[in-house]
This record gives C-alpha cells, structure tokens and sequence, in this order.
C-alpha cells in the first residue's frame, strides 16, 4: 500500500512549469517534460537541505535496524486509558523521538504519551489532540520504507530550489496546505491554505506579487462556466440573478452585458460557451473580499473565501486551482504596511472594488513538499495528496550508502 511505484506522469495532472517567472521545481508540471531533464540549483549548500540529508541517513539506519513495531487497530487510544497495545505505542513513538525515554507505565496511556502523541501529530500534520484514533494510527503505520523513500524524494526536490528566495517573500507549500510570508531570517507570518482539488490541481511556480484587488469581481473561468454553471441555469432560470452573476460578450460585436433570459441555455454549454460570465463584489462571490495578484500564465492568485469551515478540515484540496487563504485581512495590512488594519477592514467592508498596486514586488513560491526538517530537528511527512512523489521516484537512482 506504501510503496512509491513509479509509473507515467498523467498529463492532465502534470501541470506546465516553463514560465519567464523563475519556476524552481518541475515536479507535477503539466505537459512538463522529463523532470530529470531540469537543471539542478545549488540548494544542497541551504540549511534546508542538510537537515533533510541528515534526517534520510537517520532513517535509513531506523530502517537497518528493523524498523518500528505496528499498533494494532482497535478502539481509539486517549489519556488514562489502559490497553494492551499502549507499550507498542511507547515503542513506536521512541524509535522517532516523539518520546523521549522508552520507560515504561504498564499499559497505562499516561500524560508523558499523550504529549509524544500530540508531537507526533503535529509532525504528519494531523490534529495535535493527543488521541491515536484512525488517522493517528495509520500515520503511524506507514512503514520506515516508505518514510525513507518520502525523504530521498524531498532532498530531490529541495535540490532543485535556489538557495535564495530572496529578503521578503512568500511561501505556500500545498501539500501543508499552508502559507508563509517570510522577511529575512524569521517567518511573520503563517496561515492555512485550501489548494486546488486531485483533479484540478495547484501548479507549482513563482512569480511575483504586485498589486491586491479588494472586493473583486470574479470573472468565472470559461471550463468552470461551461461545466458547473450552465447546468444549474438550466434547472433554474433566476440562479444567476440570485448569485450576481452577469452575462457579458466574448467579442466586439457583444460588448455590454446581455439579459440572461434572451438567452438559449441548453444550447449554449461546452467547448463553445460563447459568453463571458462575472460575479459581483459581494458575500456569495467566492473571491470573497480580497484577492492577492501576482500575474502568471495559469491565471492562479491567492484570495479570501466565504467557505470558512474549509480551514478546520487537516486535508484541504477543494479549489479550482487557486489557493484560499485562512487570514487575508492579516496578509492585506503586511503587504500595504501604510495602511492599518483598521483601514483594510474599512476597504473590506465597503464593498466596493479597489486595486491597490504594492510598493515594491513580493515574490511568491509554490512549492510542494511532502517532507522537510524545521530548524528544531523535527521532521515532519504530509500526505502525497496530489500523487506526485512517486513520478519523481522514477527518476531518481536507488541510492548508494548515502546520497545528495
């Protein structure tokens, strides 16, 4: 279940990578080629890279050892609970010093453990609630193969980035799903992220940001029109009135807005949609009331959202591709430093649109990143959600002794 097996990049996920916008990796790049075609950067002199090493030659000897025992299923495990599979657990989160003596409290699941749990947790980017119930259990489950092959395919990846991101900068690693903002040395920022679903995934690239537009429009992608707006038009014929969503002209001879019932929408769907739809500013608009510009060739930006409860889920691919974000107000008054946040929210509420051109461009990186060392020694692995580690196995040698 847990092995990387390497197979063809589908190319409908494999999303394009070639921008004049500094890309950075060409992992999952549609209709990319070869990934192991693509320069390596000099990344493996960053710190990043080296805790990573270290971590892979931990692991390794993790895995020449044996490996680490199996928690059996069964009813989920808490604090003051006592149960035969608790000196399992004990050993399991001692081999990876989640815990940090293997002594020994009977079956007992005492608060010393509940503790280990919760720091295992937070390593594989699961709720720190000190409770090993499903999800817990299978994070812990994986085998250290499968761990150790996670680790060859991020020191890869983090081969291939620039040591340099630049002074001020942005970082989004959706397979965290979570954004950093970053200024020298210290991250002053961080926040959940929701990233685009299995199907219409996220891509990875970088450019830069260099205006916010408040209370925008949203001008629907025509495949998303075509697809999921059309047919609830034709099942209701004031839906978009009720959405404030417009029609507007594709061309010359269609400038202006053109009423909806004049309209045949049960001609007018697929390839050949021949209309332009717009959203208005407002609470239904799932822009919401801020979104965050930095021009690329996939049409992909940060913005708020009205879908709130989305931020409480571990798991969040739910996007058309463009990346929700958890606090745009907090983002907004980082970027614009003149305003305060009083004077965001006052630009938010309004309602009313207002692009403001920043005062000198933020670079943005999207990266995708399923393991990676912080600077405590903590290594943390996420969920290959959108499939792509296994592409890059395939183009990596079965390592010597040890790899860079």
């Amino acid at each position: 279940m847990y092995k990387l097996r390497v197979q063809p990049c589908v190319p409908a996920l494999c999303l394009a990578f070639s921008l004049g916008v500094a890309p950075y990796s060409a992992i999952g790049a549609t209709a990319a080629p070869d990934p192991a075609a693509h320069v390596a950067g000099p990344a493996s002199q960053s710190p990043q890279y080296r805790r990573l090493r270290s971590a892979l030659s931990d692991y390794r000897e993790i895995e020449e050892s044996g490996g680490w025992p199996v928690v059996p299923g069964g009813p989920a495990l808490r604090r003051d609970m006592r149960d035969s599979r608790v000196p399992l657990l004990r050993q399991r989160l001692f081999v990876t010093r989640d815990l940090a003596t293997a002594e020994t409290d009977g079956f007992l699941f005492n608060a010393r453990l509940t503790a280990a749990v919760r720091r295992a947790q937070r390593r594989h980017g699961l709720t720190a609630d000190g409770i090993v119930g499903p999800r817990t259990l299978a994070a812990l489950n994986v085998p250290v193969q499968y761990r150790v092959e996670q680790l060859r395919v991020n020191l890869e990846r983090r081969r291939r980035m620039p040591v340099d991101f630049g002074s001020h900068y942005i970082f989004v690693n959706m397979a965290d799903f979570t954004l950093k903002v970053v200024e020298g040395p210290r991250t002053v920022l961080t926040m959940k992220v929701v990233v685009g679903t299995p199907y219409r995934q996220t891509p990875l690239f970088s450019a830069d940001m260099t205006y916010i537009d408040f209370n925008p429009f949203w001008n629907i992608p025509r495949r998303i029109a075509a697809e999921e707006i059309v047919p609830k038009v034709r099942e209701d014929a004031d839906y978009l009135e009720r959405q404030g969503i417009r029609v507007l002209g594709s061309g010359p001879s269609q400038p202006g807005e053109i009423p909806s019932r004049d309209i045949d929408w049960h001609a007018a769907g697929g390839q050949s949609f021949p209309y332009r739809l717009r959203q208005d500013p407002g609470p239904l608009n799932p822009l919401g009331r801020v979104k965050f510009m930095f021009p690329n060739q996939f049409e992909v930006y940060l913005h708020d959202t009205p879908a709130r409860g989305l931020f409480a889920r571990d798991i969040r691919t739910f996007s058309h591709g463009c990346i929700r974000v958890e606090k745009p107000a907090a983002l907004a008054a980082h970027l614009l430093p003149s305003l305060s946040m009083a004077e965001i929210d006052g630009i938010m509420d309004a309602g009313t649109r207002r692009v403001v051109r920043l005062s000198r461009p933020v670079p943005v990186h999207l990266a995708y990143l399923t393991a990676w060392v912080n600077k405590d020694g903590s290594v943390h692995f996420r969920r290959d959600v959108y499939d792509r580690d296994r592409a890059l196995a395939g183009t990596l040698q079965q390592p010597a002794a040890h790899s860079d």
